[in-house]
């Protein structure tokens, strides 16, 4: 400290150093507001922000922001010990995860292009609705969405059809799988529903109508078991004559493949589904709190891999019928189908996906919190979209929901595919 005549103390007047002291300031996140405190100095006088925008008070406090991502250089005035010094104060403010996805469009003038997103909503008995987006991941290097979906609401016959396909990352032509799986089932499953299902179901309401248990049992072994296995053998053999035709294996069309089918009979609710590999499909009942899998996991050879379709995963008939749910049901809420760019974000393990109450927060929460889940809301196709988007750290894969809601539902509906 400098004293001046008798002792009585002074700021020093000795000018400012050319080259200011310089300190860093803990750094900061884009879009989020700022704060911080500078220690060690005192009669603070901001003099330059560095364009942040940011205030210091005399005590050093820094408020302010949100702030641009980069490093950013604030000059202040201040006093330590007496001496004005001049400081040079550094800020690094860290971008969001988010911007720095750059998404890129894929070439859609290229052999087998796929459009980057999908929508589609249909009508009959009960209300099916499908949305499909390019994941992260892809976007980043301009790659094509290795998705797919196929859906159906028919009211002539009353069957409801979820067809969703998750093509394999490491294939090459996994786009073109996916496609190819998703219509085949949707080409010969309508004919398999009416020439077996159909006949079946009669049979098994006039002698069982009284015995719902016995209901499940004879649609699953006697009816079903012919119907939505045969659907994903014939996709599967669609797969192997491209590749044929093309030169090529079939693991490198490898997809993945989630069949829901829905029909109400009796005033009950009859769904069935059939899936080879990951992804899922559930029945959820918000009034009762209930969710009900109605799928298995399918492991791969090694962790984080799963199954793909194939003619060689549908020949142990024990191993098919395992892949084969069937439920009955006065009501429910929805029944969803979904590839592993959701079910993994959202439902990260199989304990979570089969919890009720992960559900009801999915459901109400989520999902219908963004989404107006009505076939006369003008925006669905935006908002259903615009959901897929949602942010997940490590989670850029493509995702496709579809879901079938029964009615009443006596309004119009459309497609957007």
């Amino acid at each position: 400290m400098i004293k001046g005549p008798g002792g009585i103390p002074k700021l020093d007047t000795t000018p400012l150093p050319s080259d200011p002291a310089r300190i860093n300031l803990r750094n900061g996140r884009a879009g989020l507001p700022y704060a911080a405190v500078i220690e060690g100095y005192g009669a603070f006088a901001l003099t330059d922000d560095g364009g942040t925008g940011l205030a210091v008070t005399a005590e050093g406090a820094v408020s302010g922001g949100p702030v641009a991502a980069g490093d950013h250089t604030l000059l202040l005035d201040a006093v330590k010990a007496g001496r004005p010094v001049r400081l040079q104060v550094r800020l690094s403010i860290i971008p969001d995860p988010r911007d720095l996805w750059k998404p890129l469009a894929s070439d859609q003038t290229a052999p087998l292009a796929k459009p980057d997103q999908a929508f589609d909503s249909q009508i009959a008995a009960a209300f099916v609705v499908a949305a499909s987006k390019r994941g992260r991941a892809h976007a980043q290097t301009g790659s094509y969405r290795e998705d797919h979906f196929r859906i159906r609401a028919d009211a002539a016959t009353g069957w409801h059809i979820l067809v969703v396909a998750d093509g394999a990352g490491s294939a090459t032509l996994s786009r073109e799988g996916s496609k190819i799986a998703c219509d085949t089932v949707m080409h010969v499953l309508p004919g398999l529903l009416a020439d077996i299902a159909d006949p079946g179901l009669e049979a098994i309401v006039a002698t069982h109508g009284g015995d719902p248990a016995e209901w499940v049992l004879r649609l699953r072994t006697d009816v079903m078991s012919q119907v939505l296995p045969e659907a994903a053998l014939c996709a599967a053999r669609a797969i192997e004559a491209e590749a044929c035709k093309d030169d090529r294996r079939a693991q490198d069309y490898a997809t993945t493949i989630v069949i829901a089918v829905s029909r109400k009979v009796a005033e009950k609710w009859i769904i069935a589904t059939f899936t080879v590999g990951d992804g899922g499909v559930a029945l959820f009942d918000a009034a009762a709190g209930r969710v009900d899998v109605l799928c298995r996991a399918d492991s791969g050879e090694f962790a984080g891999q799963t199954r793909f379709l194939a003619t060689t995963e549908l020949r142990d008939p024990e191993d098919v019928l395992g892949r084969l749910f069937v439920d009955l049901r006065d009501g429910f809420t929805v029944l969803a189908a979904m590839t592993d760019g959701i079910t993994d974000p959202k439902f990260p393990t199989e304990a979570v996906f089969a919890d009720a109450q992960t559900w009801v927060a999915f459901w109400q929460d989520d999902l219908c919190h963004h989404v107006d889940l009505h076939p006369e809301n003008p925006e669905l196709g935006p908002q259903m979209l615009a959901w897929l988007d949602f942010w997940s750290r490590g989670n850029h894969d493509d995702r496709t929901i579809a879901l079938l809601l029964p009615g009443p539902v006596s309004v119009r509906g459309g497609s957007g595919r």
